[in-house]
């Protein structure tokens, strides 16, 4: 029941990440990657992310966190800042929804 809820959550904002990014232009392609697959770790795991997004296993630990930290990469940190915070909105209001469902089955 959780995994699909956050499957759901993923899959929201997977589009949404998307429509954020779609005036990026190719030469982001990686960023784009990144940041999806960031998404789909439920912001957990940005260095996997980063291998996932088609950096090399020995740069993608200081790519994950150039991207993350580094003024150069603004855009980046500025859709996942929108994406985390939905994200959290959106676990926060499945969470409730669960707890309902939990006092109606009773």
């Amino acid at each position: 029941m959780a995994i699909d809820r956050h499957r759901k959550i993923v899959d929201e904002l997977t589009t949404e990440a998307i429509k954020l990014m779609s005036d990026w232009p190719s030469s982001r392609e990686k960023q784009k990657q990144f940041v999806l697959s960031y998404v789909s770790s439920g912001f957990k795991n940005a260095t996997e992310a980063a291998r996932q997004a088609g950096y090399s296993e020995k740069v993608a630990n200081r790519q994950a966190n150039v991207l993350l930290t580094k003024t150069d990469f603004f855009h980046v940190q500025e859709v996942i800042q929108i994406l985390k915070r939905n994200f959290d909105k959106r676990s926060a209001e499945l969470s409730i929804a669960s707890l309902v469902e939990i006092k109606q089955f009773h």
